[in-house]
């Protein structure tokens, strides 16, 4: 390959990365979300042009190299391949963000590919495997082609300037000087200006995420040294306890046409009925921890270092409660999150069915049966279950096919753009709550065959919400999409003999409410929970984070009496600034309208964010 064609080659994919990455900036920098100025767009534009400059260097070095060993035959390929790849990986990036707001290098993803259950969460099938691959051969094709129409019209027409080597390198010296120059000057500024812009700028926080990452700081409470406790409260009364999560499912779905079923079971029966219910956060894993811990989602990172059981869960267990658990997903190697389920007795994971809906019945028999097999250790029995066929690409059998047309099972998540596709998938979900709601309607009446109503407390809720494109964002993993469709999950509590209507609620308030309505003595609540009993006062602040706050991502809901509070906050300097009020129905407020002491407010949540640390 003649080194002046692989040269020019390799100027011509800069250039057009240089054009993708600015038209991408449109999105990016989202002036609805961010401020913008001149200041964050000059950023912009030198971190794509330093990026892109340092990589065009990696592969000269790469192209000198293998022209050094003598493989000159394979040098162009090995350079064309690695320059169709970052072109690839940047419109995927776009494609990605547009669909889900985030970028394929957020830590998030990063966690996520490693797990073990990578495949089985993405559930990736042929379609985007095939389209992936033509996608790539189609921007390779039109790379090479082209490429060589340009090096072909530019060579007959113009006259192509060759410097000398030392001219060359002057070049490469002072390109790389100004850029180094204006990259740190620009870098200083947007970090006083306005940082968060930082968090929206691809590759950002894989180069230098140092910047927006801050040290977990270890919990300082009896949560953690709950070893030493000599001895747990005891309960007054004993209740067996049933507490269903089900993936991705949001309160407005569990209505008499889509969930008959659990609406009906929730309109018979007595317990505290929350017109809004919140999880700690809008990740499966923080769901859970929220609901068992009785924290704020965010405390989290700070506790699993520990690996200690959850405190409420050890109350129960200090009391003999006997602990019976599963899962339709693989959950307990999720993020090191073992620690969640060292109380149980007999914990399993049903995820080698064919389907997520198959999984989900072989997991509901089994506890059933199991259940029902432990009754008679004459204990109060403690059981968890988690279905899964809510989660994309939302599974349910054939007989459930009520909402047509859907899309086909293994869709792909890249072309899911047009309207069509978009109620395609909506369908399938509609079809999966269906479905699931005839499970748990199933498996109550099954219970309540073998124990009274009177007998046990049941809680039904979710782990999140899911959106389709209500805001122009589809799924949950969006931190800036903290509306109703993600966070507003159902809550069906039953407490034979109570009959309570509140506003809102959150998970970290389940176990405070069982504990208040067994008997216990809540000082332990109030010392090492954020939650607090349902039967009490009504709630009034509530915090649902968006994915890994505050280290990776930096909002914040704070529902406060009858508002939702819209936040950022910084753990460097612990500071909370409010940029948008909404009702509790994400109708939008004016903040001058509203008799509200914000100073109050905030030191409010500023001392929740930090209670234990």
């Amino acid at each position: 390959m003649n080194i002046n064609k692989l040269n020019f080659f390799l100027k011509y994919t800069f250039l057009i990365k240089v054009i993708l990455w600015s038209f991408f900036g449109t999105r990016y920098l989202d002036p609805t979300i961010y401020v913008i100025n001149r200041t964050n767009i000059s950023f912009y534009l030198i971190f794509g042009l330093t990026l892109f400059f340092l990589l065009w260097g990696f592969i000269r070095f790469i192209s000198f190299v293998l022209g050094y060993v003598k493989l000159n035959s394979v040098n162009f390929y090995i350079c064309f391949i690695l320059e169709t790849i970052q072109i690839c990986y940047l419109i995927f990036d776009y494609l990605i963000y547009s669909l889900l707001k985030i970028h394929l290098d957020n830590p998030l993803v990063l966690t996520q590919i490693t797990q073990k259950s990578a495949l089985f969460d993405f559930d990736i099938g042929i379609n985007s495997i095939i389209f992936t691959g033509f996608f790539f051969l189609a921007i390779g094709l039109f790379l090479y082609y082209s490429w060589q129409f340009m090096f072909n019209y530019l060579s007959n027409h113009f006259l192509i300037i060759k410097p000398k080597s030392w001219q060359r390198y002057l070049i490469i010296f002072v390109i790389f000087l100004t850029l180094g120059f204006s990259f740190e000057f620009l870098h200083r500024r947007v970090m006083v200006i306005n940082d968060r812009t930082l968090y929206n700028i691809p590759f950002y926080k894989l180069i230098l995420g140092n910047n927006l990452t801050f040290t977990q700081i270890p919990l300082d409470s009896s949560l953690i040294k709950s070893k030493s406790i000599k001895e747990f409260p005891r309960l007054t009364t004993k209740k067996h306890i049933v507490v269903i999560q089900v993936e991705s499912l949001r309160r407005s779905i569990v209505n008499s046409i889509t969930a008959p079923n659990l609406t009906k079971f929730q309109s018979k029966s007595s317990g505290i009925h929350s017109r809004h219910h919140y999880p700690g956060s809008i990740m499966t894993i923080y769901g859970i921890f929220s609901l068992f811990n009785s924290l704020d989602s965010h405390y989290f990172e700070s506790t699993r270092p520990w690996q200690i059981a959850p405190l409420p869960l050890q109350i129960l267990k200090s009391n003999r409660y006997h602990f019976l658990g599963g899962s339709a997903a693989p959950m307990k190697d999720y993020h090191e999150s073992q620690y969640m389920y060292h109380a149980f007795d007999n914990y399993t994971e049903i995820y080698d069915q064919p389907t997520n809906w198959e999984n989900d019945i072989a997991l509901s028999s089994w506890g059933i049966n199991t259940f029902k097999e432990n009754l008679s250790l004459n204990k109060p029995l403690f059981l968890f279950l988690f279905f899964n066929s809510t989660h994309h690409n939302y599974s349910y059998p054939p007989e459930f096919s009520r909402y047509k047309p859907v899309v086909s099972n293994h869709y792909n998540m890249l072309q899911l753009n047009a309207d069509k596709k978009r109620q395609e998938v909506f369908n399938r979900y509609k079809n999966s709550v269906l479905f699931i709601d005839d499970l748990i309607n199933t498996f109550l009446k099954q219970l309540y065959t073998i124990i009274s109503p009177e007998d046990v407390i049941i809680v039904i809720t979710g782990d999140h919400g899911e959106a389709f494109w209500e805001y122009n964002v589809w799924g949950h993993v969006n931190s800036g999409g903290l509306y109703n469709e993600v966070i507003d999950v159902p809550l069906i509590f039953t407490l034979p003999g109570i009959s309570k209507d509140i506003e809102h609620s959150n998970h970290v308030d389940i176990f405070p409410t069982i504990f208040d309505y067994l008997g216990m003595d809540m000082a332990i609540v109030s010392e090492n929970m954020h939650g607090q009993s349902l039967l009490r006062n009504d709630k009034e602040l509530s915090i649902i984070t968006s994915i890994s706050f505050p280290y990776n991502s930096d909002i914040l809901v704070a529902t406060y009496n009858e508002y939702k509070l819209w936040c950022y906050y910084k753990q460097s300097s612990n500071k909370l600034s409010i940029f948008k009020i909404t009702t509790l129905d994400d109708k939008l407020l004016e903040k001058d309208s509203l008799i509200i002491n914000f100073d109050l407010v905030k030191e409010a949540i500023l001392n929740r964010l930090v209670k234990f640390y």
